[in-house]
């Protein structure tokens, strides 16, 4: 009945009638109901704190409140409940004759999109409400994405359900963090265009998360269905272009402060991704259109990606100095200044020990198939045999100590995952003395002269190599 009401555009004193009208007869009747089934209601009670208790010391306190949550669809009623205040708010700002309400429809539509918004959460309930309709939101907008991708290919795992609430969380946690309850009408507005930049750059990096392996999927199968590939290169040159485009226009509206820096951080992160994503599914394609396989393919790859790291790096470093810069010449806060130190772990610390880490392993397993030997095209004859690993024809490979032949690429990316052979899981190198002795035979200009035949090459078990050696 108030709703009605106020839609209806009651006056004021009438709307207060009608409130308290509707109270009141709202709490009679439930005293009406409860006084007719007050032991119904006792029998229920205890039943329910007996299930309850049994739930909680069985599964544990989570999954009973998700169960809870799901089974009463708390956050569909939430979202009814956004929906309509922000409709009936929408409508006072554009129907009302009061002068600040005209204030703001005269400012523009998006003006007024944004106080309705800021409206919207005065209360914790309705700011609960709005971030479970960001959750909705966000859901729908990946959900889409996916669908735009693969169609009708979609399988019922593709619909995550849990796809959405980040960008919801990130919108209460920074809400709670700016005390958005406790600003005037005007200041809500404003901190909620820069609150929605926060989530639509949050959206927009989880979509690129659904797109690359997609994208990176399509090169490396060789998919010929080109309007696969045009949905998603579409989508991709979207996903970059467009992050640049809020970063402008975010500098030409806003003072830049730190929270802004953040933003503009993570647009240019997400443009940097996607463009690293596009530069390697172009290398796949290249390898893909050529007659023969390309031996350094793996190579250009994880330089590409070595590049977008770099870049990544250098940017999460550039935010981590300029708010230092603020923390100490400028305004110090607690909340940024805890939100530095965080950015600093996971975006500078861990970025650096991963990219050390991945270099680190990748030299080694480079120094372990540098040190083996190198066959020469009339091995390769006598052998006669695909590689092991990827089952495409060797016109170069390495030859492991356990005399086995891999390409040199395929057995690198190997030795990621396992130092011993694919094939008798023997260690491929053996001693640290193999390296010296291949580059004296090549140095020597002997070739490979310890197997110059294949048909010297025994594949016996280690204890008769072990007495062949001794011999």
């Amino acid at each position: 009945m108030p709703v009605f009401a106020r839609l209806t555009g009651f006056s004021s004193d009438l709307l207060l009638v009608v409130h308290n009208f509707a109270s009141v007869f709202t709490l009679l009747m439930i005293v009406f109901y409860l006084f007719n089934n007050l032991s119904n209601i006792i029998d229920i009670c205890q039943e329910s704190i007996n299930e309850a208790y049994f739930a909680f010391k069985t599964f544990g306190p989570l999954p009973v409140l998700i169960t809870f949550w799901k089974s009463v669809f708390l956050s569909v009623q939430m979202l009814i409940f956004w929906v309509l205040m922000f409709s009936c708010h929408f409508y006072l700002f554009i129907m009302s004759d009061d002068e600040s309400n005209r204030l703001f429809y005269d400012e523009g539509w998006l003006v007024v999109i944004l106080a309705s918004l800021g409206e919207c959460c005065t209360t914790p309930v309705s700011l609960f409400a709005f971030c479970v309709m960001i959750s909705y939101t966000s859901f729908g907008v990946l959900t889409l994405t996916k669908f735009y991708l693969q169609g009708f290919e979609m399988t019922p795992l593709d619909f995550d359900g849990s796809r959405g609430w980040t960008e919801g969380f990130t919108m209460l946690l920074i809400a709670v963090q700016t005390d958005l309850l406790d600003l005037s009408i005007l200041q809500r507005a404003f901190l909620m265009s820069i609150l929605l930049f926060i989530v639509v750059s949050s959206l927009i990096q989880s979509m690129y998360e659904i797109v690359d392996p997609i994208l990176l999927t399509l090169s490396a199968s060789h998919n010929k269905r080109w309007t696969k590939h045009a949905r998603a290169i579409g989508l991709c040159t979207f996903l970059w272009i467009f992050p640049l485009f809020m970063s402008y226009f975010i500098c030409q509206y806003f003072d830049l402060d730190f929270w802004l820096m953040v933003i503009i951080s993570s647009c240019l992160l997400t443009s940097v991704q996607v463009i690293g994503s596009l530069v390697v599914y172009a290398l796949f394609i290249y390898d893909s259109l050529r007659t023969e396989p390309w031996e350094s393919l793996d190579d250009v790859i994880y330089w590409a990606r070595a590049c977008t790291r770099v870049v990544e790096f250098l940017v999460a470093v550039f935010v981590v100095c300029y708010g230092f810069k603020e923390s100490i010449f400028g305004e110090w806060s607690l909340v940024n200044t805890s939100i530095l130190l965080i950015h600093c772990y996971f975006n500078v610390w861990q970025r650096l020990q991963s990219g050390w880490k991945s270099f680190l392993l990748r030299w080694k397993a480079v120094k372990k198939v540098e040190s083996l030997l190198l066959a020469t095209s009339e091995q390769l004859e006598n052998y006669n045999d695909v590689c092991s690993i990827c089952f495409q024809e060797m016109k170069s490979a390495r030859i492991t100590h356990c005399k086995h032949f891999f390409h040199s690429v395929c057995l690198r990316k190997w030795l990621y995952i396992k130092e011993t052979c694919p094939m008798c899981h023997q260690e491929i190198c053996k001693s640290n003395d193999l390296g010296n002795e291949t580059a004296n035979n090549v140095d020597d200009g002997d070739g490979l002269n310890e197997f110059e035949n294949f048909n010297d090459f025994d594949f016996s078990t280690d204890e008769d190599q072990s007495d062949i050696d001794n011999d």
